[in-house]
């Protein structure tokens, strides 16, 4: 029985290792209450669901076979010259679960995905883990 203790230590230290914006926090000096801005709740669990989309146009000119870039530490190219009507569809999701009166777990993410109908660029399918406490 007197390892018991030391076992259930070992075990929580596990489960609090921070991995990509998902995170555990126990014992915090903040009390744990639910999340003001919750639209769904089951039981200890919160969510927020956000979907949006946006349409733009964009003309591109350039030299040579093609335009690297850099946008949210990917690399892409333009394929080609032109003029384009992007499509931004995003969906987010902001998750929250109360597990005792003192810890809680923030699994939030968002998935986007762009559509480049005139194909001057590759469709672009983005995941982003979103960081704690956001």
């Amino acid at each position: 029985m007197r390892y018991c203790k030391y076992i259930i230590v070992v075990l929580l230290a596990g489960f609090c290792v921070e991995s990509f914006g998902q995170g555990l926090r126990f014992g915090n000096h903040r009390e744990v209450t639910p999340p003001e801005d919750a639209a769904l709740r089951i039981g200890p669990f919160y969510s927020t669901i956000e979907f949006s989309q946006s349409a733009g146009y964009r003309y591109v000119t350039s030299s040579g076979s093609g335009t690297d870039y850099l946008y949210d530490t990917g690399r892409g190219v333009i394929k080609k010259d032109g003029s384009e009507f992007p499509f931004v569809t995003r969906l987010d999701l902001k998750n929250y679960l109360i597990i005792s009166r003192n810890a809680d777990l923030d699994i939030s993410f968002a998935v986007s995905y762009a559509y480049f109908p005139m194909d001057t660029q590759e469709n672009e399918l983005n995941i982003h883990i979103v960081d704690e406490g956001l």
